[in-house]
């Protein structure tokens, strides 16, 4: 019977289940040879939830979950009727180790903080996700501003197109970058990928400014502004770097209105390149006339000309206009003088007396003898016989200035005589002048009529 016993002994766990009544025995514990390429993590009982979304990560859709995970206690259902797993899992390596086994990464100079930080889930889901990457969230909208707070940049009244569609991987890399912030191209090269128009023009142009060549950002925000084209200011921005005009715009008396004006700087300047010198966006006669072709009030109130139908119907020009250039006369954007006239120019008709330095502005260009030689031929083409009818006009009681016959923009005779001039109440006070053969005539208001002659001799020598 010993030797029976002993076989019984044996033998008798393998048939124990098939005669066992139910309940007679403990559970079966788990079955700790199992292996984990058997265990079907996403059945009903457990992960199901785990695959419904439209990108997989590849070891879930091949339900390879043991490529990332290790069992730390024996694998099996706690009861043979039971799909569900009762082991405890974990990571089989640290997480950036374990990404960066499939998914090697280059080590560049910048590193997105996520990823020195080995923390790639608080991106991408491990598992499945809506959108492509395996992106914890809505890349366009929602992924970055988890971290670079919307009130940064998406409040403010202009926003760059990428930033405000969520298209941060047109400039950022998403892990590393040979550039700072991240960006996958440097400076202007960056920007020129989409705004290739603007590189264009600059390579093709005469006058270029030189903060396009080196980093758009200097004056652009990249993300957002409360300035139009994302600029970092409007007029305070340009006197960053123009010093010198703002400690003009600081001390002078009087500002060129169009500074104040919306647009500032950039109503006359072009902010990238330009065909015309000082990156002016048109020729400068054309820039004046850009507002000055209709009446504006200056800011002590005076009614300022139409300089546009000034030269519209005077076919004679004053040389500087002639030449184009208003700056010769008027500083563009500052100055101490009346109409913002670089030197002195008298404002009034007539002056108490002569006196040399308030013709300053006339005498840049003209040669001062024209009224400093009393008597001479040919000094001017103004004279009676040897006398400097200019010197006449201006050395005497009530000196007459420039303006009382000269038009200074343009005018319908030779020598930019006025046909009328402003006197008292009197807006239209005629001149009446008249050319002779040897000279010329004039009946101004209510004066009597006077007549020069030009003398015969040869001229004296007049040199500046």
């Amino acid at each position: 019977m010993a030797g029976l016993s002993t076989i019984i002994a044996i033998v008798s766990p393998l048939f124990l289940p098939a005669f066992a009544a139910a309940g007679d025995l403990p559970p079966a514990a788990p079955d700790a040879s199992k292996k984990a390429e058997e265990v079907r993590c996403l059945n009903e009982a457990c992960h199901s939830e785990l695959n419904r979304k439209p990108f997989l990560h590849t070891p879930v859709s091949r339900e390879k979950c043991q490529v990332c995970h290790l069992a730390e206690t024996p694998l099996g259902p706690a009861n043979p009727e039971s799909k569900a797993c009762v082991a405890k899992w974990k990571l089989k390596r640290p997480e950036q180790e374990l990404c960066t086994a499939c998914h090697p990464q280059s080590q560049k100079n910048f590193v997105h903080a996520p990823v020195s930080e080995g923390k790639c889930s608080s991106c991408h889901d491990a598992h499945q996700s809506d959108w492509a990457h395996l992106l914890r969230r809505e890349p366009s909208r929602d992924l970055c501003l988890e971290c670079h707070q919307k009130n940064d940049f998406l409040n403010r009244k202009h926003v760059h197109a990428p930033a405000k569609e969520g298209a941060c991987i047109l400039c950022h890399e998403a892990h590393s970058s040979w550039k700072r912030g991240l960006l996958v191209a440097e400076g202007s090269e960056l920007c020129s990928s989409c705004h290739r128009e603007v590189q264009e023009d600059f390579d093709a142009a005469n006058y270029q400014h030189p903060p396009v060549k080196e980093d758009c950002s200097r004056c652009h925000d990249a993300h957002s502004s409360d300035h139009p084209y994302q600029l970092r200011g409007e007029k305070e921005l340009c006197l960053d770097c123009h010093k010198n005009i703002g400690e003009r715009l600081a001390k002078a008396a009087l500002v060129h209105g169009a500074l104040d004006q919306e647009g500032g700087c950039h109503k006359c300047h072009s902010g990238h390149s330009s065909r015309y010198a000082n990156l002016l966006k048109r020729p400068p006669l054309d820039s004046c006339l850009e507002c000055h072709d209709r009446p504006v009030e200056a800011a002590d109130g005076a009614l300022l000309a139409n300089i546009a139908d000034q030269l519209a119907k005077n076919p004679y020009f004053h040389g500087p206009v002639r030449r184009a250039d208003c700056s010769a006369c008027h500083d563009p954007h500052a100055g101490s003088n009346f109409r913002l006239l670089r030197h002195d120019y008298p404002r009034q008709f007539y002056l108490p007396e002569f006196n040399l330095e308030s013709y300053g502005l006339c005498f840049q260009c003209h040669l001062p003898q024209l009224v400093l030689v009393e008597k001479g031929y040919r000094i001017t083409r103004f004279e009676n016989g040897d006398v400097n009818l200019h010197y006449a006009h201006v050395h005497r009681e009530k000196s007459r200035t420039c303006r009382a016959c000269h038009h200074e923009h343009a005018s319908a005779t030779p020598d930019h005589i006025r046909e009328s001039f402003v006197f008292g109440g009197w807006l239209d006070a005629p001149v009446k002048f008249e050319r002779l053969p040897d000279g010329g005539a004039c009946t101004p208001a209510c004066h009597p009529r006077h007549e020069y002659h030009r003398g015969t001799k040869e001229p004296v020598p007049v040199t500046k």
